[in-house]
């Protein structure tokens, strides 16, 4: 009776710590893919940046001008108008492209605005799961006992609009094309 008690004790003990070294190990790959995935938000903006600077052959000096007017319209910051911020540049820069040129910035800015709402979506369920398992009981407390988090994502946030922000905070959805 003795070897059936202590047989069943091991086997609990051996069941805990797979659990814990399970806990342990998505935890790790958990915090490595959110900083990961925000990140690639980045590589996103940046790679979208330089295809239109490139095929607008912009200037070194010019190029963060640009750089902040396409992540503002991949994020969609510029609002339903967005196109309009990043053609008034190029006026302003005395930039003169043939429609062609224009057609295709279009193209690569959507496109690139398309992966960035992909990864930012991927994120944000990367977050959320991150944030549940904290909440849960067993997993929150295990994962506190163990110093989880094991890296800092204090900095790792979604990327929003200026309408989205807005509406976040009032809790009012305006119509796209409300001024």
């Amino acid at each position: 009776m003795g070897k059936i008690i202590a047989a069943i004790f091991g086997l609990i003990s051996l069941v805990s710590l797979a659990f814990l070294i399970h806990l342990y190990n998505s935890q790790v790959d958990l915090e490595n893919d959110i900083l990961k995935e925000d990140k690639q938000s980045f590589v996103v903006i940046t790679s979208t940046t330089n295809q239109v600077i490139s095929l607008l052959s912009i200037k070194k000096e010019d190029y963060k001008a640009f750089e902040e007017i396409i992540k503002a319209n991949m994020v969609g910051r510029n609002g339903a108008d967005g196109n309009q911020a990043m053609m008034q540049m190029v006026r302003e820069h005395n930039l003169t492209p043939d429609q062609s040129a224009i057609k295709k910035m279009t193209q690569i800015v959507s496109s690139g605005a398309e992966e960035l709402k992909m990864r930012q979506s991927k994120l944000n369920d990367m977050l959320t799961a991150n944030n549940k398992r904290y909440d849960y009981l067993v997993t929150g407390y295990l994962l506190k006992k163990m110093d989880f988090p094991k890296k800092d994502l204090s900095h790792v946030q979604l990327l929003m609009s200026n309408e989205a922000l807005e509406a976040k905070e009032t809790r009012i959805l305006k119509p796209i094309n409300a001024q």
